[in-house]
């Protein structure tokens, strides 16, 4: 397991150096929000730190990659809305460099969206349109970002994105200790898995870290693999192929085993963690 961040003008003016020397190894860094077109209640919106932000990780060697906070609009063409957005996130963001993170699509929870009633399918079909159309603009496979109770209650519990990478947000302060404790797992609730991914590939497990070189709280996250495969996630072109939601979707890639013995067992720990299968009796 390797531990990042994601940031954005939330942790103002970052070093860069400190943090890559606290351990940090990767960070998500806000690039834009909605569609960047005025109506509907919205405005253009890119971070504005973002630049800055991606610019220095990168210089310090921390593998970095950009996410997009979705805005759905009540705009009745949903599909347009979609593809609006993953323009103003690609146009942004240009090209994904060697060394980069493909970029990441942020779904959640939206309250400025209350005046349209979304259904599954069309909440499915607007993140599947904004996905398909990110990987062929970057030629990279493109991360979703999601919570098990969004996917449950507003997506219908689809597979249909499963073919994508996806970076769980279940923050609950864990650690690889809580991890391996059973009971502690027990008192802290926590929650199964999304459907279609055993594991995720990366978990954002807590909003209040702290880390040197930022002043105040930081997003915490594990890549749930070895630092093989996520130099390998920062260099590997696109290789999904786009399909229509509802149809057979194949399984997401596995991703490497770490090496290192203390780091595998952190592995297993993190697989009994997020299995959906019971667990047997003694």
């Amino acid at each position: 397991m390797i531990p990042g961040i994601d940031v954005s003008h939330h942790q103002g003016r970052i070093d860069w150096a400190r943090v890559r020397a606290a351990g940090i190894r990767f960070a998500f860094a806000k690039a834009t929000e909605g569609d960047g077109r005025e109506g509907y209640g919205r405005k253009a919106y890119v971070d504005p730190t973002y630049y800055r932000n991606r610019e220095g990780a990168a210089r310090h060697g921390i593998i970095v990659g950009s996410f997009h906070f979705c805005r759905r609009s009540k705009d009745p063409d949903y599909r347009v809305d979609a593809l609006r957005e993953a323009t103003h996130l690609t146009d942004t963001i240009g090209e994904v460099l060697d060394g980069e993170r493909p970029p990441s699509m942020d779904l959640e929870w939206d309250k400025r969206t209350r005046g349209k009633r979304w259904t599954p399918s069309e909440t499915v079909q607007w993140g599947s349109d904004f996905l398909d159309y990110t990987a062929k603009a970057v030629a990279r496979t493109p991360i979703v970002y999601g919570g098990k109770s969004f996917w449950r209650f507003k997506m219908g519990r689809s597979l249909a994105l499963a073919r994508y990478p996806l970076w769980l947000a279940q923050p609950r302060g864990l650690t690889p200790v809580h991890m391996k404790d059973l009971e502690a797992r027990k008192k802290l609730k926590i929650n199964r898995p999304i459907e279609g991914w055993h594991p995720p590939h990366f978990w954002q497990h807590s909003h209040r870290g702290r880390v040197d070189g930022i002043k105040g709280p930081v997003d915490l996250n594990w890549f749930m693999g070895s630092s093989y495969a996520l130099e390998d996630m920062a260099k590997k072109p696109c290789d999904v192929v786009p399909i229509r939601p509802g149809a057979d979707v194949r399984p997401p890639p596995r991703i490497e085993t770490p090496d290192d013995p203390l780091s595998a067992q952190f592995w297993v720990w993190a697989r009994e963690l997020f299995s959906t299968k019971p667990r047997r009796s003694a």
